[in-house]
């Protein structure tokens, strides 16, 4: 049997990722979330994800940061970032990184 994909949601605003956490786990996903990128970093440094969905605005650190620890932390695992407000510029960032 296969095991259940674990998604973390790094987003400093409550209401998003709650609404994502509901709508995944109806779809049999484990979800977790940490608000705050610093509570999140200690998520993924306890724990393997299969993917992170991570809001660029993401704070304590800033998304960027965030991604650079990913990537150390966890090469392996896949990151969306996301951002309601991005720009041209954070989006060649984020793809850079």
């Amino acid at each position: 049997m296969n095991a259940v994909p674990k998604i973390l949601i790094i987003d400093a605003e409550p209401r998003i990722p709650d609404n994502c956490k509901q709508m995944l786990t109806d779809h049999g996903f484990t979800v977790q979330v940490g608000l705050a990128g610093s509570e999140a970093l200690e998520y993924l440094a306890q724990d393997n994800f299969d993917l992170v969905l991570l809001d660029v605005s993401a704070s304590q650190p800033d998304g960027f940061r965030i991604i650079e620890q990913i990537h150390r932390l966890r090469p392996e695992t896949p990151v969306i970032m996301m951002s309601a407000d991005a720009s041209v510029e954070s989006a060649v960032a984020a793809l850079i990184i």
